[in-house]
């Protein structure tokens, strides 16, 4: 029994002891003040923490003193002419229990943690691995920084398609002397945008330039209809030229515009969609929205209104991922449109250099679906472009089983982009049968930008579709569009479009 006891009471110490928060660290910056002001330092010095060391960097330190206490030996460093901190002397502070317990946290690690009055910045070498430590959980992303191993530099991961190399005595001399303008030391400005609607793409620009002293390129990653699969590269120099001469044209051949090295899904902004649609004796309005959840999670809702009143045409949840590099796989689940309750899985072949893709889809109907719905499908699909005629063009075979009967189909759909908010949809459809049926239709298709300020755009579509016949589904993935307006060759047939001075 008194065994027990005493283990319960040792746990309860062991509890109650200090440690150190994971995702707070204001105990360690009020600690960090204690230890400044104990050594006469200037309230804006940088404190740096590693598992074995507490260093203080300032610019001038002549004027430091020890504070005359008992505690742990703190390291001075002064900045050299260069920036580069220099150690100056040795003095001793106290030390508190939070910091104590970050360098404890730190323990069998090469890393550290600089703490100004306001932020912590975390330093990480680039081969340890970081994703499971509880500091690196705590830190916002644009406070990591990784070193590379043996070399005076680090990569800042705000932007992780392409981090960007920076010296580690600039990091910390600019953390010292402004923080506030930390992004200055940057030498390439990242933006993610639809360059397929952009109206005045050097006006955004001149807006990120503020406070760049280092500034060498832009890189601009273009992102349709969630897809980012190409990004535009533009040295900052040759920007500069063209614009004082108010011509982009040598700058679309000093520009460097390929695909990424791995393509990304990024949510799309809220939209409302409304539209008449006809498919064949059918008549009805369609008034729906479209919502991200997350990049790779959507939702899909809309009604119809007919002469019967009004009913449900559309509601699904989308997910789509790229599980190879260049293989889109999306999956639906719902009633996905007027003739179709059930599931469907897609899978794309992506090949950009070529403008083209391969696609297979595979439907099952659910238990209950409605009355039209197709049982099953087998759709085999081929896409590419066409620079003769600027349009895309599609060519599928379907297998689809309605009343247990099998039926094989020819689709072929051309897409061609109008302007930049207007492109047309016609669409052909051969049932191979005995008497074979054929259907024809179009889709016009209107999409705008809502003007709103906040960090989540909205944006609209309105359309108009005729169809011959309700009999035959036409193909109208809206992945489709997304990729042919994503290709490297695109950027570079609109670079007038959208660079203008």
């Amino acid at each position: 029994m008194c065994k027990a006891v005493v283990f319960l009471i040792t746990v309860m110490f062991a509890l109650a002891s200090p440690g150190w928060s994971a995702c707070d660290l204001q105990g360690a910056m009020a600690e960090r003040d204690i230890i400044t002001l104990g050594i006469n330092a200037p309230s804006k010095s940088l404190v740096e923490i590693s598992a074995n060391d507490i260093r203080v960097i300032v610019e001038d330190p002549n004027e430091l003193t020890s504070s005359g206490q008992y505690g742990a030996l703190i390291e001075v460093y002064g900045l050299s002419g260069e920036g580069r901190p220099i150690l100056k002397k040795i003095v001793t502070a106290p030390v508190g229990d939070d910091i104590k317990a970050l360098q404890s946290a730190l323990s069998n690690s090469a890393a550290s943690i600089v703490l100004t009055q306001k932020n912590g910045y975390f330093f990480t070498w680039h081969d340890q691995p970081v994703a499971g430590n509880s500091i690196y959980a705590c830190m916002v992303q644009s406070h990591v920084f990784h070193h590379e191993s043996g070399q005076d530099f680090a990569i800042h991961v705000a932007e992780r398609a392409q981090p960007e190399r920076i010296a580690k005595h600039k990091i910390l001399e600019q953390l010292l002397r402004d923080e506030g303008s930390l992004n200055s030391l940057r030498s390439q400005v990242v933006s993610r945008m639809n360059l397929a609607q952009a109206e005045d793409l050097p006006a955004v620009l001149n807006s990120l330039t503020s406070e760049r002293t280092n500034l060498r390129s832009f890189r601009v990653q273009h992102v349709n209809r969630r897809l980012s699969l190409s990004q535009i590269e533009i040295p900052y120099a040759a920007y500069k030229s063209a614009q004082r001469y108010q011509d982009g044209n040598a700058l679309a051949y000093l520009s460097d515009i390929s695909r990424l090295n791995t393509f990304e899904i990024h949510p799309l902004p809220q939209t409302y969609f409304w539209g008449l649609s006809a498919h064949g004796e059918t008549r009805r309005a369609v008034l729906g929205i479209t919502n991200d959840l997350e990049r790779y999670l959507s939702t899909r809702l809309a009604i119809n209104f007919q002469e019967k009143g009004p009913g449900l045409d559309q509601a699904s949840l989308t997910g789509r991922m790229f599980v190879e590099k260049n293989i889109l796989a999306v999956s639906k689940l719902g009633r996905i449109d007027s003739f179709s309750d059930g599931f469907q899985l897609s899978a794309y072949q992506l090949m950009p250099a070529a403008e083209a893709f391969w696609a297979a889809h595979l439907y099952a109907a659910l238990p209950n679906r409605c009355a039209l719905c197709r049982n099953a499908g087998l759709t085999l699909e081929q896409a590419g472009f066409s620079r003769s005629w600027d349009l895309s063009v599609s060519k599928a075979i379907r297998f689809e089983e309605t009343e247990h009967i099998l039926h094989p189909l020819v689709l072929i759909s051309a897409r061609k982009r109008l302007s930049k908010k207007i492109s047309l949809e016609l669409f052909s459809g051969l049932r191979l049968k005995r008497d074979a049926e054929a259907s024809f239709g179009f889709a016009l298709k209107l999409l705008d930008a809502i003007p709103r300020d906040g960090s989540r755009p909205k944006q609209t579509e309105s359309f108009i579709e005729i169809f011959s016949t309700s009999s035959i589904m036409p193909l109208i993935e809206e992945d489709r569009s997304a990729y042919f307006e994503n290709t490297p060759s695109f950027l570079k047939r609109t670079w007038a479009d959208y660079m203008r001075f």
